[in-house]
């Protein structure tokens, strides 16, 4: 049975054997286990362009949240020199700008000392950049309205019907609402699109070859955050290195066996990922395996038909329409499982010579008309004559 198996077949069942580590219960077993699941499936070619297919959809939101978020910035940005314009021109007090909210209060300066230091990036958030830029320009543009200038800020100030902020509903940004759609939707898509389980997967598997490397967790996020392209890829850094910490107590020795409470590696969770997984990637195998049986039987399918001619049964608008000494030659290969030179000869009435001519003519026109590569006659090395290609197509006769 194994000889018949397409290769699709073969790594389905490979990929069934590797499955059975899902039911482990212990964390080393378990995750060690995982990791050549998820191997395997970085080290398979078929497999490996299902998966890079699937983040490719991922790298496709994660960089439309970028886009935005870009442009967001540049909007802020845009609205923050206006701010600063303004307090300049009319001499506010930077002391005067300070109110209740404050994200990261300073123990000395002002919130534009605060501002100047989060943009240079000594001030880190949880948050995306544009939302806490936002941030300090609502508080600053509060100030500036507190001072008695609301009305240079009119720009910023959208008016709603609902209910509004005491000092404005300031606006500095009108791309900011779509990024957080766009961080919203990729959330969701996180806990109902396939990319969404093929990454956690994936992110285990980078922390998994973290641990024989023995590396500082600094060095493993410099590492994964380096090569980030935006926010998101950041996060994914974060929890490489946090699992990677993990995994090196999960592999100490004294902790074998035993179920510790971790903050990533949860065994049911883990599960829900690779099942999901598993599950898809068994039935794309199925479908692939299904084309390439069917490619392979069409392929293979001749059809001798000698009041039509010669032709594939899927593709019948290319007929090879055979007449004459080669009907003679075709016709009689199908009655015998072999024919001698002779015996074409007395059945065709030509000689040997005109025998191989027709024969080379016969093949090139199957192999033109029919868009294949093989001949339809070959010359049998060990019986010493001519017989049909029975060895590349299945061959089917019709009178």
């Amino acid at each position: 049975m194994t000889m018949n198996m397409t290769p699709e077949e073969k790594i389905s069942e490979n990929l069934k054997r590797l499955f059975s580590f899902i039911d482990e219960t212990t964390l080393q077993s378990f995750f060690t286990r995982l990791s050549d699941y998820i191997n395997y499936l970085l080290e398979t070619p078929t497999l490996k362009v299902i998966v890079e297919a699937e983040m490719k959809k991922r790298k496709a939101e994660y960089q439309r949240e970028a886009e935005l978020e870009q442009k967001a910035v540049q909007e802020l940005r845009g609205a923050k020199s206006k701010l600063l314009k303004i307090i300049k021109d009319k001499k506010i007090s930077p002391d005067a700008l300070q109110g209740e909210w404050s994200s990261f209060p300073l123990e000395k300066g002002t919130i534009l000392d605060e501002l100047e230091s989060f943009e240079q990036g000594k001030i880190h958030t949880s948050i995306p950049h544009s939302n806490q830029l936002a941030r300090y320009l609502f508080e600053i543009a509060v100030g500036i309205s507190r001072q008695g200038y609301k009305h240079l800020l009119q720009e910023f100030d959208e008016h709603q019907p609902y209910q509004q902020n005491t000092y404005g509903n300031f606006i500095f940004s009108k791309t900011l609402k779509g990024r957080e759609e766009q961080t919203k939707r990729i959330e969701m898509a996180k806990g109902f699109e396939l990319w969404g389980y093929f990454v956690p997967l994936l992110n285990f598997q980078k922390a998994f070859l973290e641990v024989p490397k023995n590396s500082h967790y600094l060095d493993v996020f410099q590492r994964y955050s380096r090569d980030g392209k935006n926010r998101l890829d950041n996060l994914d850094a974060g929890d490489i290195t946090h699992m990677s910490e993990e995994l090196k107590q999960v592999m100490r020795s004294e902790y074998r066996g035993q179920k510790l409470p971790f903050y990533l590696l949860e065994i049911e969770k883990y599960k829900s990922f690779a099942t999901r997984v598993h599950h898809y990637l068994l039935t794309e195998l199925s479908k692939r395996a299904s084309l390439v049986k069917d490619k392979q039987t069409v392929g293979k399918t001749i059809v001798i038909d000698f009041q039509k001619g010669i032709y594939d049964p899927m593709k019948k608008k290319s007929i090879y329409e055979i007449r004459g000494k080669r009907r003679k030659i075709v016709e009689y290969l199908t009655k015998n499982s072999i024919a001698s030179l002779s015996d074409l000869v007395a059945t065709t009435g030509q000689t040997n010579a005109l025998i191989v001519k027709e024969i080379k003519e016969i093949n090139k026109n199957f192999r033109n008309i029919l868009q294949v590569k093989d001949d339809l006659i070959v010359h049998s090395k060990t019986g010493g004559g001519y017989r049909l290609n029975r060895d590349s197509f299945s061959i089917k006769t019709s009178t």
